[in-house]
């Protein structure tokens, strides 16, 4: 069976994943990027320079997996329509962002803070 790496990266610590919906990547710099977070002036960038942020790994199988050509589908629907796709894990193959229905369905393992 195949499998596949997916990143989540956050700005604050997780210790259990909810059963919720949640963005991950196959890109660990990306949700790097997403951990390290600031706010300064009402205005968000990554200060990739800054100590903070948590990142965390899984492994999904590919049959989970369902995949969305419109990057802007997936972006605009992750959050707010997860049930348009049949799969626990939508992803635009492109971009490498998913969204994943039920967070907690996973075995994450933080790899760095």
């Amino acid at each position: 069976m195949k499998t596949i790496t997916v990143y989540h990266g956050s700005v604050n610590e997780i210790e259990n994943f909810r059963s919720h919906v949640i963005y991950a990547t196959v890109h660990k710099m990306d949700a790097l990027q997403y951990a390290k977070m600031i706010e300064l002036n009402g205005e968000a960038f990554a200060d990739m320079d800054s100590d903070g942020g948590f990142l965390y790994t899984a492994t999904i199988d590919a049959d989970m997996i369902e995949m969305e050509d419109d990057f802007d589908a997936l972006d605009c629907g992750g959050y707010s329509n997860p049930d348009a796709w049949s799969k626990p894990v939508v992803m635009n193959e492109e971009s490498g962002y998913m969204f994943i229905k039920n967070a907690a369905s996973l075995a994450w393992s933080k790899i760095a803070s």
